[in-house]
């Protein structure tokens, strides 16, 4: 009985030792690890990918944020076209939309496109400066199709698309783009409605 005493004892012993050998271990190894801190191979591979990532994020956010220019500025314009047939149908009279290709700005007036150049910024100082709209640098006004001349594309000089009461328009393209990315906005000539067309409509 008391030889069996002795072993359990004598076992007890070892499993406690085999223990506190096996902390001693883990601590040596922690603070080998935290001593030698990370290998030049870890170091170049870590780096290695924050260059690709700082290489790839620039050209997504240039691409992004041109994308969201381009898409605002056609919603803009869009939205003044619109506008512009509320007025004729509520005011039971012609509204014109404006655009000068040249200096890329835009407004809407009661009086049909101007004759020269001085009768342009006469116009102008009459409305609103606010109603007078600027295109973002960024973007360009590749030109304008009436439908008058489906096969011509204007590319300079003031253009207008003229609202009637009853809805209906003179209707006209005009062609925006940004860098690779090309939107068109169409103004359909017997409704008068407004649609953003993209590359593949």
């Amino acid at each position: 009985m008391k030889q069996k005493t002795e072993v359990r004892r004598q076992k007890s012993e070892d499993r406690v030792k085999r223990q506190q050998s096996s902390i001693l271990n883990s601590e040596f190894w922690i603070q080998n690890s935290m001593s030698h801190g990370f290998s030049l191979l870890e170091l170049i591979v870590v780096m290695t990918i924050i260059g690709i990532i700082a290489a790839l994020v620039p050209p997504l956010m240039t691409h992004s944020l041109t994308n969201l220019k381009i898409k605002t500025t056609v919603k803009e314009i869009s939205a003044s076209l619109r506008f512009a047939r509320n007025q004729a149908i509520s005011k039971k009279a012609p509204h014109f939309f404006l655009l000068d290709i040249d200096s890329k700005k835009y407004w809407l007036s009661e009086k049909p496109q101007p004759s020269s150049k001085s009768s342009m910024d006469e116009e102008k100082r009459m409305r609103n400066v606010d109603l007078i709209k600027t295109i973002d640098d960024e973007i360009e006004v590749e030109g304008f199709k009436s439908n008058r001349d489906s096969e011509k594309t204007i590319k300079e000089g003031v253009v207008s698309v003229e609202f009637y009461p009853q809805g209906n328009s003179s209707g006209g393209i005009i062609f925006v783009k940004a860098k690779d990315k090309t939107l068109s906005i169409d103004t359909d000539i017997f409704t008068g409605r407004v649609r953003i067309l993209t590359n593949e409509d």
